[in-house]
């Protein structure tokens, strides 16, 4: 945004709002921002949490696989091939 756009906004907002309602007007945006600030931060919080979470039933998922493989290499009888013939 340009500075003459900028300033055309705030000359249009002191016609429309008047000069005393100014600050109030003023407090409300920075008010909005801060809740806009902490409300995206809380949902990229959320969103890392799940994709963390995820990652972490996928790992459990993998080590799962590979403890039952393992079990079951232990549990199999012995190959053919390695019988003395």
């Amino acid at each position: 945004m340009s500075y003459a756009e900028m300033l055309v906004i705030i000359l249009v907002t002191l016609v429309v709002f008047g000069p005393q309602k100014l600050p109030m007007l003023a407090q409300h945006l920075h008010q909005l921002r801060q809740q806009y600030r902490a409300l995206t931060q809380h949902l990229a919080q959320l969103w890392q949490q799940q994709l963390n979470e995820q990652a972490l039933q996928e790992r459990t998922r993998q080590a799962r696989l590979a403890d039952e493989q393992y079990a079951n290499a232990q549990n199999a009888p012995p190959d053919d091939d390695n019988k003395a013939h």
